[in-house]
């Protein structure tokens, strides 16, 4: 076989004779030895045949050897799941992953003993080079392999890859493998010039005898594309130390009980840096954290009433009234000390405008306002270090809000993962004070992360839809008006960043989607409605339901067969119905195993006006009349001053139904938008799973 890598940057620097053992994992010394000693070893073409030379970074080695015959041993793989017919290892780096029936010390043979699964049938579905690690699937026997295999080519399996490579020229995008096999890629990582990337093939779109052997597939495909994989030996990948950066983290098989999903282990990115990057100018960049500077702070007179009301109750708002004092030569988002009428302290705050609103609390300690930077700095970080196992976790969920205005403690600042950038929204001028602090804490950490950021400070019923403003570009860089592709829970969503108040899709209904998830089974019939752009109707086709989604845009509803066709689902699951909610469930004789109500505060529609307050007990009372008997449905509300409990409102409308309320339980919004005792203003949403 021929090999062709390239050198990468290292603290300490390998000799060619280590760099060629990095890629032929089971050559003997005498190989190696011999390599050298033929002649056929090449940097830049050119013939080396000293072993303890050091080449230079980014120099290519090419190199012609033969199969290597250094021994394995017992394999040491571990069972990561199994089911009827198949199972999944965690393959070791170095092993050997090709199966041969007629050599006995055969390493593939060998893990089936170690399985306890018959050597003589254990059949992988694709092979992997012995440098590659991570979930490797297996058939119990050859034909249980090949169907998977052809499941996989038919879409019916779905496969998604991570691997490592040189950051591309986009952080998404499209690349095309053999056969014209498409296949998605996204970044969820970038770090000093290398790219974690998440792919899905799609060979269901494509035509061929024969199915393609996955791995082969990705790597000679991103290795067309010039991105090589990080350790790939063949193609022109960096040699780095610790093997091939490719692996499974997805296995998703609609009707069977094939459904995992794996992160990466710790030593999945280098130690080194592994790419040279570009000198930049040098500059001055704020240190996070540096020589800690007091704050002069103005006062802002408030009524005696304001000071205990947010004393005794905690409220976050400062209400003005008539004796609060003037603030406008005030900017907004500046630190002011609260004083009563009567001459008592109170909080410090941030001054909001000179509005109804008049400023948002700050601290009651007055030196978290005096060292203001400091104060920043560390609830940045502990709103971040909540959302830990998030953040882990980017290349299976890369949708969700990274700091919640003033539950975080950040007064009118919404943060949000989208895909692969961030995306802050400003629904206070408060946030005026602190963003820029809040970006250099992000940058501090990763400067190649995109940041987007939007205002949302006026009503966009009588103003232009807010549209983004670039904060910094960071290595995946998005184009004005490029959609992105966020992922949540391996299923993959178009999202539009660039303008409106929200990206097209609510990753505050996570937790509700991943129990959807658990309790729907195929061939059950939902209806979705007032469905956006489908993120519940693409959770439910991936379980193999039929649903009916309902929107009176057909714009939402195009957007949600785009999403069917990003994840590879087929479009006769859904049928859409451009229609007011109102229209369709009075003109409606089906009947649906599960019915989710997420409607809008207020909207108008084909039926006149809609309003939640005015009009949601009657449309309840119609979803009910739908509904088969041991139905559930998913009831949510936005209402900042709902005059009735939801829980009471739904019981209500079920008995108009005739229907009988077996079960309620909450679906609260996901633990990454926390809500605050006392501040209804701040959440609004509120959700019941009701079965009946």
């Amino acid at each position: 076989m021929n090999l062709t890598f390239k050198v990468p940057v290292e603290h300490h620097p390998k000799t060619l004779s280590q760099l060629l053992r990095r890629a032929w994992l089971d050559a003997t010394e005498e190989q190696l030895a011999k390599a050298f000693a033929d002649g056929n070893v090449r940097i830049n073409e050119r013939l080396s045949k000293n072993p303890d030379k050091v080449p230079s970074p980014d120099e290519e080695v090419t190199a012609a050897v033969g199969a290597g015959e250094e021994p394995f041993g017992l394999p040491e793989a571990a069972e990561l799941a199994r089911g009827e017919g198949w199972v999944v290892v965690e393959k070791p780096v170095g092993m050997p992953g090709t199966l041969d029936r007629d050599d006995p010390m055969n390493s593939v043979l060998f893990l089936a003993d170690t399985l306890g699964l018959d050597r003589d049938t254990f059949t992988p579905v694709w092979e992997m080079p012995a440098e590659g690690g991570g979930p490797w699937l297996f058939g119990d026997d050859p034909q249980n392999a090949d169907e998977l295999l052809e499941a996989w080519a038919s879409g019916e399996l779905m496969i998604t890859w991570v691997v490592l490579t040189p950051t591309p020229g986009r952080a998404q995008g499209r690349i095309e493998a053999a056969h014209g096999i498409p296949i998605d890629y996204s970044a969820t990582q970038i770090r000093e010039g290398i790219a974690e990337l998440q792919l899905t093939p799609m060979p269901q779109q494509a035509e061929f005898e024969d199915a393609p052997d996955p791995v082969e597939l990705v790597l000679d495909a991103l290795a067309k594309a010039q991105i090589p994989v990080l350790g790939d030996a063949q193609r022109g990948g960096y040699m780095i130390d610790g093997g091939l950066r490719l692996r499974v983290t997805a296995l998703y098989q609609a009707g069977s009980d094939l459904a995992h999903s794996w992160n990466p282990d710790e030593d999945w990115w280098p130690t080194d840096p592994v790419v040279e990057l570009p000198e930049e100018e040098e500059e001055e960049i704020p240190r996070k954290k540096s020589k800690r500077r007091k704050e002069e702070i103005e006062e802002l007179l408030v009524s005696a009433k304001t000071i205990e009301v947010l004393t005794r109750h905690g409220h976050p708002w400062v209400l003005a009234d008539r004796q609060t004092g003037s603030r406008g030569h005030l900017a907004p988002g500046s630190v002011v000390q609260l004083v009563g009428t009567d001459g008592a302290t109170g909080p410090t705050a941030l001054v909001e405008g000179t509005g109804k609103l008049a400023a948002r609390v700050w601290s009651s300690d007055r030196e978290a306002a005096e060292y203001f930077a400091d104060e920043v700095d560390m609830r940045v970080d502990e709103a971040f270090t909540r959302r830990a196992d998030l953040l882990g976790q980017t290349q299976k969920t890369d949708l969700f809000r990274l700091i919640h205005s003033e539950a975080d403690g950040l007064p009118g600042l919404q943060l949000d993962r989208v895909g692969p950038l961030l995306r802050a929204t400003l629904v206070g001028a408060t946030a005026f004070g602190f963003r820029e602090r809040v970006y250099q804490n992000i940058l501090d950490f990763d400067p190649e992360m995109m940041i987007l950021e939007v205002e949302h400070l006026r009503d966009i019923r009588t103003e232009e839809m807010p549209e983004a403003r670039v904060v910094a570009k960071g290595a995946s860089y998005v184009r004005p008006g490029e959609r992105v592709v966020g992922v949540e829970d391996g299923l993959k969503y178009w999202c539009e960043p660039w303008e409106g108040i929200d990206v097209g899709f609510f990753a505050d209904q996570r937790e509700n989607r991943r129990r959807l998830r658990q309790m729907a089974e195929e061939g059950q019939k939902w209806l979705n409605l007032f469905c956006h752009t489908g993120a519940f109707t693409v959770a439910l086709c991936s379980e193999g339901c039929e649903v009916v989604s309902n929107d009176l845009s057909q714009r939402y509803l195009t957007w949600l067969e785009e999403n069917l066709d990003l994840n590879g689902l087929p479009q006769s699951l859904n049928r859409s119905v451009a229609d007011d909610a109102r229209a369709y469930l009075k003109r409606s004789d089906e009947t649906f195993d599960g019915i989710i109500v997420d409607p809008p505060t207020a909207a108008a529609g084909s039926e006149g006006f809609w309003s939640v307050k005015k009009d949601y007990e009657d449309l309840l009372v119609d979803c009910f009349e739908l509904l088969a008997d041991n139905g559930v449905m998913l009831v949510c509300r936005n209402e900042k001053r709902a005059s009735d409990p939801l829980e009471k409102l739904v019981r209500r409308a079920a008995k108009r139904a005739g229907r009988k309320v077996t079960s309620v339980e909450d679906a609260p919004p996901a633990p990454d938008y926390p809500t605050m005792e006392g501040f209804p203003e701040g959440d609004s949403f509120e959700g019941l799973w009701v079965r009946v």
